[in-house]
């Protein structure tokens, strides 16, 4: 799992001071959380997912545990209506 989480980082490009500020997280407790000395946080989870872009430790849990994940097609349909709808109403 710190792997995965240490590739969410990674494709982010994000500098780790950055994640870490933004995730309320001190220095020196991150540091030790990247190093293993620490636990990760599970609440703070889908907070780094969503700051780095991607999904890497769920992806991770849910082939660890023979799942596959799929994005919900219907719900990303809905987004991009209200984003068009929203553009429209704009204009």
């Amino acid at each position: 799992m710190l792997d995965a989480i240490h590739l969410c980082i990674h494709l982010s490009r994000l500098p780790h001071e950055a994640i870490a500020s933004r995730l309320n997280i001190d220095k020196g407790l991150w540091s030790r959380m990247l190093q293993s000395q620490a636990h990760f946080p599970p609440n703070k989870l889908k907070p780094l997912m969503e700051l780095c872009g991607n999904y890497a430790p769920v992806q991770f849990l849910a082939a660890s545990a023979g799942f596959e994940l799929f994005e919900d097609a219907k719900q990303k349909r809905r987004e991009e209506l209200r984003r068009e709808l929203d553009a429209l109403e704009a204009a």
